[in-house]
């Protein structure tokens, strides 16, 4: 079962460690196959970068300095996007990932994770804006984690295909609704 954000934001503040260890575990190696497959960094420094994104995700949660309007994990994976950059910047100069550590602008996060979240933000007002059938397709499939079947059987598609192919066009009309609002 998904992790929800404010279950995730409470059980942190009341010091519920075991929702941070489901955290790292849970996300652990899809951050590491998704930072190798996005900037080719090797297993042991997205290692070191995911312990630390985990840490600065945990401080902003305890000192309250956290409004997610996205998905905790995808405020998480932003804090890494972040720091592998950072460190891809740094280890030009340095390879040491300390040097990461000591360098860290705490103003760019910031800036980078505000950005993700007016994204973020503007996403789910196009996504009302697409109406039925497309939203409740779209809800269905990210938000409820419903299967493609079970999404055909739902909302009447003649089967998974034909659901796969709605939402594909689903999507280009969110993409494209995305695009033409979206002003960075």
């Amino acid at each position: 079962m998904a992790l929800e954000n404010q279950f995730v934001i409470d059980s942190l503040k009341q010091g519920d460690h075991s929702v941070l260890r489901r955290i790292y575990k849970e996300t652990q190696k899809e951050f590491q196959q998704w930072s190798f497959s996005q900037y080719n960094l090797p297993n042991t420094e997205a290692e070191e970068i995911f312990q630390n994104t985990v840490i600065i995700f945990y401080e902003k949660v305890i000192s309250g300095n956290l409004d997610l309007s996205s998905n905790w994990k995808t405020y998480l994976f932003a804090i890494g996007k972040n720091k592998i950059r950072e460190y891809i910047r740094v280890s030009g100069r340095s390879s040491s990932i300390e040097a990461l550590t000591r360098t860290e602008s705490i103003h760019e996060i910031e800036e980078d994770e505000m950005e993700v979240e007016v994204q973020a933000a503007l996403v789910i007002k196009c996504i009302d804006k697409l109406g039925p059938p497309c939203k409740d397709l779209i809800v269905a499939y990210y938000y409820h984690k419903m299967a493609l079947e079970d999404i055909g059987v739902k909302f009447g598609y003649k089967n998974s295909n034909s659901a796969k192919n709605q939402k594909f066009k689903c999507m280009q009309r969110l993409k494209d609704l995305f695009l033409k609002q979206y002003h960075p």
